[in-house]
Protein backbone atom coordinates (compact mmCIF):
# COMPACT_ATOMS: atom_id res chain seq x y z
CA UNK A 1 0.00 0.00 0.00
CA UNK A 2 2.57 2.34 0.93
CA UNK A 3 4.52 1.60 -2.63
CA UNK A 4 0.72 2.19 -4.43
CA UNK A 5 0.47 5.22 -2.52
CA UNK A 6 4.06 6.73 -3.12
CA UNK A 7 3.25 5.77 -6.79
CA UNK A 8 0.86 7.69 -6.91
CA UNK A 9 2.34 10.82 -5.74
CA UNK A 10 4.90 10.43 -8.19
CA UNK A 11 2.89 10.21 -10.95
CA UNK A 12 0.00 13.28 -9.62
CA UNK A 13 3.56 15.65 -9.08
CA UNK A 14 5.06 14.21 -12.62
CA UNK A 15 1.61 15.40 -14.43
CA UNK A 16 1.99 18.84 -12.90
CA UNK A 17 5.12 19.44 -14.19
CA UNK A 18 4.25 18.44 -16.78
CA UNK A 19 1.09 20.52 -17.36
CA UNK A 20 3.35 23.73 -16.43
CA UNK A 21 5.92 23.26 -18.61
CA UNK A 22 3.97 22.57 -21.60
CA UNK A 23 1.62 25.45 -21.63
CA UNK A 24 2.72 29.22 -22.08
CA UNK A 25 3.91 31.43 -19.14
CA UNK A 26 0.93 34.60 -19.41
CA UNK A 27 2.48 37.52 -18.95
CA UNK A 28 0.33 40.54 -18.09
CA UNK A 29 1.20 43.99 -19.69
CA UNK A 30 2.46 46.39 -17.32
CA UNK A 31 1.35 50.01 -17.52
CA UNK A 32 3.30 53.17 -18.30
CA UNK A 33 6.25 53.13 -16.38
CA UNK A 34 6.94 56.51 -16.32
CA UNK A 35 5.27 59.62 -15.59
CA UNK A 36 3.02 61.17 -17.91
CA UNK A 37 4.77 64.22 -19.60
CA UNK A 38 3.83 67.90 -18.75
CA UNK A 39 2.60 70.35 -21.47
CA UNK A 40 2.95 74.13 -21.43
CA UNK A 41 0.97 74.89 -24.45
CA UNK A 42 2.42 78.74 -25.84
CA UNK A 43 0.52 78.55 -28.53
CA UNK A 44 -2.51 78.64 -29.79
CA UNK A 45 -3.74 79.66 -26.55
CA UNK A 46 -7.54 77.65 -25.57
CA UNK A 47 -10.45 79.70 -26.74
CA UNK A 48 -8.76 82.47 -28.06
CA UNK A 49 -9.73 84.32 -31.12
CA UNK A 50 -6.60 85.22 -33.77
CA UNK A 51 -6.70 87.81 -36.83
CA UNK A 52 -4.15 86.10 -38.91
CA UNK A 53 -4.24 82.65 -40.76
CA UNK A 54 -0.04 81.93 -40.28
CA UNK A 55 0.94 81.49 -36.86
CA UNK A 56 2.96 79.00 -34.65
CA UNK A 57 1.99 75.57 -32.72
CA UNK A 58 4.65 76.06 -30.07
CA UNK A 59 4.79 74.10 -26.97
CA UNK A 60 7.31 73.26 -24.32
CA UNK A 61 6.68 69.57 -22.31
CA UNK A 62 9.31 68.01 -19.67
CA UNK A 63 9.40 64.28 -18.94
CA UNK A 64 11.19 62.75 -16.04
CA UNK A 65 13.26 59.96 -17.15
CA UNK A 66 11.52 58.99 -20.18
CA UNK A 67 12.04 60.54 -24.17
CA UNK A 68 8.44 60.01 -25.43
CA UNK A 69 7.42 60.94 -29.44
CA UNK A 70 5.11 63.60 -29.17
CA UNK A 71 2.53 64.28 -32.32
CA UNK A 72 -0.48 66.42 -33.01
CA UNK A 73 -3.93 66.55 -35.10
CA UNK A 74 -5.44 69.66 -36.67
CA UNK A 75 -9.43 69.76 -37.37
CA UNK A 76 -9.04 65.49 -36.88
CA UNK A 77 -11.68 63.38 -35.38
CA UNK A 78 -8.96 60.73 -33.90
CA UNK A 79 -10.26 57.98 -31.65
CA UNK A 80 -8.11 55.07 -29.83
CA UNK A 81 -9.55 51.64 -29.09
CA UNK A 82 -7.29 50.00 -26.36
CA UNK A 83 -6.11 46.16 -26.48
CA UNK A 84 -4.38 45.86 -23.33
CA UNK A 85 -1.13 47.59 -23.64
CA UNK A 86 -1.90 47.97 -27.45
CA UNK A 87 -3.61 51.42 -28.86
CA UNK A 88 -4.85 51.37 -32.28
CA UNK A 89 -4.77 54.50 -33.88
CA UNK A 90 -7.79 55.24 -35.68
CA UNK A 91 -8.51 58.05 -38.15
CA UNK A 92 -5.91 59.94 -40.26
CA UNK A 93 -4.46 63.62 -39.30
CA UNK A 94 -1.34 62.83 -37.04
CA UNK A 95 1.62 64.76 -37.56
CA UNK A 96 4.98 63.95 -35.67
CA UNK A 97 6.77 66.49 -33.84
CA UNK A 98 10.36 66.39 -33.74
CA UNK A 99 10.81 68.41 -30.54
CA UNK A 100 14.15 69.61 -29.72
CA UNK A 101 15.89 68.63 -26.13
CA UNK A 102 16.90 71.77 -24.50
CA UNK A 103 17.70 71.03 -21.07
CA UNK A 104 18.45 68.26 -18.75
CA UNK A 105 18.42 68.79 -14.54
CA UNK A 106 18.69 65.95 -12.11
CA UNK A 107 15.74 64.94 -10.15
CA UNK A 108 15.11 62.86 -7.10
CA UNK A 109 17.22 60.01 -6.73
CA UNK A 110 18.09 58.99 -9.78
CA UNK A 111 16.01 60.49 -12.20
CA UNK A 112 16.47 63.03 -14.77
CA UNK A 113 14.47 66.05 -15.62
CA UNK A 114 13.88 66.42 -19.74
CA UNK A 115 12.73 69.77 -21.12
CA UNK A 116 11.77 69.53 -24.85
CA UNK A 117 10.69 72.36 -27.27
CA UNK A 118 8.80 72.63 -30.22
CA UNK A 119 7.59 75.31 -32.70
CA UNK A 120 6.24 75.49 -35.94
CA UNK A 121 3.96 77.53 -38.28
CA UNK A 122 0.60 76.39 -39.33
CA UNK A 123 0.02 77.86 -42.38
CA UNK A 124 -3.24 79.19 -44.35
CA UNK A 125 -5.54 78.16 -41.65
CA UNK A 126 -9.57 79.19 -42.95
CA UNK A 127 -12.09 81.92 -40.72
CA UNK A 128 -14.03 79.75 -38.19
CA UNK A 129 -13.41 77.43 -35.34
CA UNK A 130 -10.23 74.76 -34.93
CA UNK A 131 -9.19 72.11 -32.88
CA UNK A 132 -5.95 70.80 -32.27
CA UNK A 133 -5.30 68.04 -30.33
CA UNK A 134 -1.82 66.65 -28.97
CA UNK A 135 -0.66 63.50 -28.53
CA UNK A 136 2.74 61.47 -26.37
CA UNK A 137 3.64 57.68 -27.55
CA UNK A 138 5.84 54.90 -26.50
CA UNK A 139 7.04 51.67 -26.71
CA UNK A 140 6.48 49.23 -23.29
CA UNK A 141 8.46 46.42 -22.61
CA UNK A 142 6.22 44.16 -24.61
CA UNK A 143 6.90 46.27 -27.67
CA UNK A 144 3.48 47.41 -27.38
CA UNK A 145 2.71 50.73 -29.21
CA UNK A 146 0.59 53.69 -27.19
CA UNK A 147 -0.46 57.37 -28.40
CA UNK A 148 -2.17 58.51 -25.79
CA UNK A 149 -4.02 62.29 -25.70
CA UNK A 150 -2.53 64.55 -23.59
CA UNK A 151 -4.17 67.80 -24.79
CA UNK A 152 -7.03 69.07 -26.96
CA UNK A 153 -8.19 72.58 -27.29
CA UNK A 154 -10.39 74.80 -29.42
CA UNK A 155 -9.02 78.47 -31.15
CA UNK A 156 -10.76 80.87 -33.95
CA UNK A 157 -9.48 82.60 -36.64
CA UNK A 158 -10.88 85.67 -37.82
CA UNK A 159 -9.19 87.79 -40.43
CA UNK A 160 -12.33 89.88 -41.34
CA UNK A 161 -12.35 93.08 -41.24
CA UNK A 162 -15.44 95.22 -39.94
CA UNK A 163 -17.45 96.73 -42.24
CA UNK A 164 -19.43 99.88 -41.15
CA UNK A 165 -22.43 100.57 -43.49
CA UNK A 166 -25.47 103.39 -43.39
CA UNK A 167 -23.23 106.39 -42.89
CA UNK A 168 -25.15 109.51 -42.26
CA UNK A 169 -25.00 112.87 -41.21
CA UNK A 170 -28.92 114.49 -40.61
CA UNK A 171 -30.16 117.92 -39.52
CA UNK A 172 -31.45 117.95 -35.39
CA UNK A 173 -33.56 120.28 -33.74
CA UNK A 174 -31.06 122.07 -31.81
CA UNK A 175 -29.29 122.55 -35.52
CA UNK A 176 -26.36 120.44 -34.40
CA UNK A 177 -26.00 117.45 -37.18
CA UNK A 178 -26.48 113.88 -35.93
CA UNK A 179 -24.06 111.40 -37.05
CA UNK A 180 -24.83 107.80 -37.20
CA UNK A 181 -23.66 104.15 -39.01
CA UNK A 182 -23.91 100.62 -38.38
CA UNK A 183 -21.16 98.08 -37.76
CA UNK A 184 -21.70 94.32 -38.48
CA UNK A 185 -19.74 92.97 -35.48
CA UNK A 186 -18.70 93.17 -31.87
CA UNK A 187 -16.07 95.92 -31.62
CA UNK A 188 -13.81 96.85 -29.41
CA UNK A 189 -13.09 100.19 -30.19
CA UNK A 190 -14.82 103.05 -32.79
CA UNK A 191 -14.33 106.25 -33.31
CA UNK A 192 -14.78 109.02 -36.17
CA UNK A 193 -12.56 111.30 -37.65
CA UNK A 194 -14.12 115.03 -38.50
CA UNK A 195 -11.98 117.45 -41.23
CA UNK A 196 -9.31 114.95 -41.02
CA UNK A 197 -8.43 115.83 -37.10
CA UNK A 198 -7.57 112.78 -34.83
CA UNK A 199 -10.02 110.49 -33.88
CA UNK A 200 -12.59 110.72 -31.59
CA UNK A 201 -13.46 107.60 -29.46
CA UNK A 202 -17.47 107.01 -29.57
CA UNK A 203 -20.12 104.29 -27.95
CA UNK A 204 -22.19 104.49 -31.11
CA UNK A 205 -24.31 106.76 -32.88
CA UNK A 206 -23.07 110.65 -31.59
CA UNK A 207 -23.79 114.10 -32.90
CA UNK A 208 -21.67 116.74 -33.84
CA UNK A 209 -21.50 120.15 -32.46
CA UNK A 210 -20.61 123.86 -32.29
CA UNK A 211 -19.61 123.34 -36.68
CA UNK A 212 -18.53 125.76 -38.68
CA UNK A 213 -20.49 127.12 -41.90
CA UNK A 214 -19.04 125.42 -44.92
CA UNK A 215 -17.54 121.78 -46.60
CA UNK A 216 -17.03 119.04 -44.07
CA UNK A 217 -16.13 115.60 -44.07
CA UNK A 218 -16.23 112.84 -41.74
CA UNK A 219 -14.70 109.02 -41.48
CA UNK A 220 -15.84 106.35 -39.24
CA UNK A 221 -12.86 103.54 -38.21
CA UNK A 222 -14.02 100.42 -35.81
CA UNK A 223 -11.82 97.51 -34.27
CA UNK A 224 -13.35 94.12 -33.63
CA UNK A 225 -12.65 92.35 -31.03
CA UNK A 226 -10.04 89.99 -32.54
CA UNK A 227 -8.04 93.02 -33.77
CA UNK A 228 -9.19 94.13 -36.93
CA UNK A 229 -9.43 97.22 -38.64
CA UNK A 230 -11.95 98.54 -40.48
CA UNK A 231 -13.05 102.54 -41.98
CA UNK A 232 -16.31 103.33 -43.60
CA UNK A 233 -16.56 105.41 -46.72
CA UNK A 234 -15.86 109.72 -46.46
CA UNK A 235 -18.83 110.94 -46.06
CA UNK A 236 -18.61 115.00 -47.11
CA UNK A 237 -21.84 117.06 -45.91
CA UNK A 238 -22.03 121.14 -46.13
CA UNK A 239 -23.65 123.46 -42.84
CA UNK A 240 -25.38 126.70 -43.85
CA UNK A 241 -24.56 129.56 -42.41
CA UNK A 242 -26.73 130.70 -39.88
CA UNK A 243 -26.78 134.50 -40.20
CA UNK A 244 -27.28 134.25 -44.05
CA UNK A 245 -30.43 131.72 -43.30
CA UNK A 246 -31.68 134.41 -41.00
CA UNK A 247 -31.01 137.38 -43.28
CA UNK A 248 -33.26 135.26 -46.57
CA UNK A 249 -36.05 134.43 -44.13
CA UNK A 250 -36.55 138.42 -43.14
CA UNK A 251 -35.81 140.50 -46.20
CA UNK A 252 -39.55 141.33 -47.87
CA UNK A 253 -40.10 141.27 -51.23
CA UNK A 254 -41.35 145.00 -52.61
CA UNK A 255 -45.39 145.33 -53.19
CA UNK A 256 -45.74 145.03 -56.73
CA UNK A 257 -47.69 148.47 -58.27
CA UNK A 258 -50.06 147.89 -61.30
CA UNK A 259 -49.10 149.43 -64.44
CA UNK A 260 -52.56 151.01 -66.32
CA UNK A 261 -52.68 151.30 -69.77
CA UNK A 262 -54.49 154.27 -70.88
CA UNK A 263 -55.52 154.25 -74.89
CA UNK A 264 -53.92 157.45 -76.75
CA UNK A 265 -57.51 158.13 -77.72
CA UNK A 266 -58.45 158.98 -74.05
CA UNK A 267 -56.04 160.67 -73.26
CA UNK A 268 -56.30 163.17 -76.04
CA UNK A 269 -59.97 163.27 -75.20
CA UNK A 270 -58.65 164.52 -71.85
CA UNK A 271 -56.38 166.84 -72.32
CA UNK A 272 -59.18 168.84 -75.38
CA UNK A 273 -61.18 168.66 -72.08
CA UNK A 274 -59.06 170.50 -70.27
CA UNK A 275 -57.83 173.22 -72.65
CA UNK A 276 -61.46 174.33 -73.44
CA UNK A 277 -62.20 174.80 -69.80
CA UNK A 278 -59.38 176.76 -69.66
CA UNK A 279 -59.80 178.95 -72.77
CA UNK A 280 -63.57 179.88 -70.60
CA UNK A 281 -61.96 180.95 -67.67
CA UNK A 282 -60.25 183.59 -69.70
CA UNK A 283 -63.24 185.43 -70.60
Amino acid sequence: MKKTALALISAVVFLIGLSVNSFPVVRVAKANPYEAPAWTILSPKNHTTYNTDNFNLSFRVVSVDAEYDYYYSLDSAISEVFLGEAATPIGQGKTFVNATLVSVTPGDGLSKIKTFQYSSELPNLSDGRHNLTLYYGYTNNLKFRRELVSATLIFYIDTSAPKITNLSVKNTDSGDRLLSFNVDTQTSWVGYSLDNQANVTVNGDVVLKVLSAGAHIVTVYAEDTAGNKGASETLYFTVEDPESETLNSTVEEPDLVPLVLVSTGTVFAVGVGLLVYFKKRKH
